[in-house]
């Protein structure tokens, strides 16, 4: 027979940080729920919803998004592009190319076009608010060889009216653009297009200024707190900028390339980089403006099978800064996305999961305590509000498999993770 279970071996995991993570065969969390403050305490790993004033605020902290509800949507049309923005009038999201290529709403439980129609054929790429207006990317149609922008609100970008061209590009392939508060100063990049140019906007202008970085295939451009970034197709190169006027190439072995590299920054220093691999389990991370890069794993709990190692994020589709969270979005059904707060610890909360399952968004926006999404899946899209007293915990990983016929590893007990010390 196996001795009793003492109480005593509690005092050998009492010292561990908040989030460790040991398997147990006795139920610490029936244990030690009870305990003093300094005597610790553990929760299963689960995958409940719980309050966060029942655990140390560092260890709530640890999880960058609330428990949500969500509620599925019908766009007006869908969207050739993933593109979704929001101020404090509401959404407004990219359409299908043609005479009507936006589509608003003010909550985004119902989507229409208003106003008076563009030119057949107008496809926008991208929309991003730069200082007091909007600059939008696109091809053909009303973009000609050029951006456009303008100072609507959100919920009357539909309307072409509101629209003016910018000048000075004079290249008819599809752009993106990054903003600058600091500086005042828009950049713009040719996407998925090899040349030596990019391209420079004070807020004062409606005109474009040529730069003359090195010659480069861009994907992706943001402006981190300090400086610009571009990614590009060359293995390991970035190009940087402090003013949008003058580029450096920078090299760091760590990175890789891909046509579909998606880039974010919280505008204070953090960067995050994803490749649209087949299966990634890390990121590209940099906390200190793109000087030094390092990765970033996903959660554990995102495997489907630790035999495969297949990840959440199998077939990522974007990177973005949302309210205050990163998050990575995927094409891929099976998979949750994930959120940051800081760019290196991550947390699934299965947003578009809650009430709709099989789900998944392309891209994210956020006005008023609402999340919108847009999916993959035609016109379909949703809302979400967040419960921000409570989180998620994460489930435990398999703890038993095989690999064939092959038995590989078995794990007897639950895991458990320290809550409060």
């Amino acid at each position: 027979m196996s001795a009793p279970f003492d109480a005593k071996p509690l005092s050998i995991i009492d010292p561990m940080p908040l989030g460790f993570v040991v398997t147990s065969p006795v139920n610490l969390e029936t244990l030690t729920k009870n305990n003093p403050p300094g005597k610790g305490k553990w929760w299963a790993l689960d995958g409940s919803n719980r309050n966060r004033s029942d655990c140390d605020a560092a260890f709530a902290a640890m999880f960058p998004i609330g428990v949500t509800t969500t509620t599925a949507r019908t766009l007006a049309a869908a969207p050739v592009a993933s593109g979704i923005i929001a101020d404090s009038s509401g959404f407004c999201a990219i359409a299908a190319a043609g005479t009507s290529p936006l589509q608003t709403s003010s909550t985004g439980a119902s989507w229409s076009y208003t106003g008076s129609a563009f030119a057949a054929s107008t496809s926008p790429q991208q929309i991003i608010a730069a200082g007091a207006r909007y600059i939008m990317c696109g091809t053909a149609g009303d973009f000609g060889n050029e951006t456009m922008q303008s100072t609507a609100t959100a919920v009357n970008l539909a309307d072409k009216a509101v629209w003016t061209s910018n000048t000075g590009i004079g290249y008819p392939q599809d752009k993106r653009v990054a903003y600058s508060p600091q500086l005042a100063l828009s950049v713009a990049i040719l996407y998925n297009y090899s040349v030596n140019a990019a391209f420079s906007m004070a807020d004062a202008t409606t005109a474009w200024t040529t730069r003359s970085p090195a010659t480069a295939t861009r994907l992706g451009v943001v402006w981190t707190g300090k400086r610009f970034i571009v990614t590009t197709t060359t293995v390991g190169l970035i190009q940087t900028s402090t003013d949008g006027t003058t580029w450096s190439d920078v090299y760091h072995p760590n990175l890789g390339n891909n046509a579909s590299a998606q880039i974010a920054s919280d505008g204070a220093g953090t960067v995050v980089i994803t490749y649209n691999n087949t299966s990634v389990d890390w990121l590209h991370v940099s906390k200190d403006h793109g000087t030094t890069w390092g990765r970033a794993l996903v959660p554990p709990e995102t495997n489907v099978s630790l035999l495969s190692g297949a990840a959440v994020i199998s077939t990522p589709n974007r990177v973005e800064f949302v309210n205050n969270k990163f998050v990575v979005t995927t094409n891929n059904t099976s998979y949750a996305p994930i959120f940051s707060a800081d760019g290196k610890s991550w947390f699934i909360e299965p947003i578009a999961a809650r009430g709709i399952p099989s789900i998944t968004f392309n891209s994210l926006a956020f006005k008023a305590g609402v999340y919108c999404g847009l999916t993959s899946a035609a016109t379909a899209a949703f809302t979400a509000t967040e419960n921000t007293s409570m989180f998620r915990l994460p489930g435990s990983p398999a703890t038993a498999g095989t690999s064939g016929t092959i038995p590989t590893y078995a794990i007897s007990g639950t895991q458990y993770i320290k809550v409060a010390m």
